[in-house]
């Protein structure tokens, strides 16, 4: 089945080319979040992908084995939002790395495209919008990636800066150096 434009990691973490984004009004984004002891972050991420101005979104969360209740917040959101718009895996218990690449094979195949989340996020009510509305403007055979600067909290969510500016321009020999996609 296609999923969205570009490359994705197939059940033996290879890539495989997927179809081009199909021209639909209003996207279906899969949002991919793993968690691990997100008790003290979740509320504030959660309610931020909520608030999204961007609506036609299912979350698809892999929780690896956590003990501090994160696993209750979530089936507390999931009762709220219902089972078909946020879902519960259990996680493979190998680490964030392993965590990410099992949701990745775990995502569904009738999303347009696919936005993962760190768990301690907190995203800008239109993050979603503003992403689809980049991602438009590029050809459906391009293979397209949209990502931002990271806006630097403390500890009680005062903003303290930027991520910072790379002075090399995207590309691949540049990416082994530089990080211009985090993973928020």
């Amino acid at each position: 089945m296609p999923k969205a434009k570009g490359l994705v990691l197939n059940s033996n973490f290879s890539c495989v080319e997927t179809s081009p984004r199909v021209g639909v009004l209003f996207p279906k984004i899969e949002i991919l979040m793993c968690t691990f002891e997100a008790g003290r972050f979740l509320n504030e991420q959660l309610d931020s992908i909520i608030a999204q101005t961007h609506q036609n979104w299912q979350l698809l969360v892999s929780d690896d084995a956590s003990k501090d209740g994160t696993r209750k917040t979530l089936e507390s959101y999931q009762n709220r939002l219902g089972p078909q718009r946020l879902k519960i895996l259990s996680g493979p218990s190998k680490g964030f790395v392993s965590n990410f690449l099992s949701l990745t094979c775990n995502s569904s195949s009738d999303s347009n495209y696919y936005a993962y989340s760190d768990q301690d996020d907190i995203w800008d009510d239109d993050k979603l919008e503003r992403a689809l509305k980049w991602l438009n403007t590029i050809p459906d055979k391009t293979p397209a990636l949209y990502c931002s600067r990271t806006r630097l909290v403390d500890s009680n969510n005062n903003e303290i800066g930027l991520s910072p500016l790379f002075s090399k321009p995207p590309s691949f020999a540049n990416a082994l150096m530089q990080n211009i996609g985090g993973g928020n």
